[in-house]
């Protein structure tokens, strides 16, 4: 597991509305897809699952490199000054975390 950190203003509103109408709809037809499936396990519905697995592994990388690319707004992290505090700082809790007992 990664996260990836973009400062606000370095995407295009344009590619933040088209990621997110395309992460809906990717949601929304597994949704379908895994309901069907529950009624219909036949290898059309393993194929439109496979294909739906497809796509987002290919949207995933095509957004990925759209974020690489992209250098617009501030570009603070550019500095490795500001990006070795920025890296320190997601590092400080690394291995000490402790799960917190819930009070009920």
């Amino acid at each position: 597991m990664f996260v990836t950190f973009r400062l606000a203003g370095t995407v295009p509103k344009p590619a933040l509305r088209l990621y997110y109408a395309q992460k809906q709809w990717w949601e929304e037809e597994t949704k379908r897809v895994m309901g069907l499936k529950l009624k219909d396990n036949s290898p059309e519905m393993e194929e439109h699952e496979q294909r739906l697995l497809e796509f987002s592994r290919k949207w995933f990388v095509k957004f990925e490199d759209m974020l690489h690319k992209i250098e617009i707004g501030p570009t603070y992290l550019k500095d490795e000054r500001v990006a070795k505090v920025v890296a320190d700082a997601l590092r400080y809790r690394d291995g000490k975390f402790t799960a917190l007992k819930l009070i009920a």
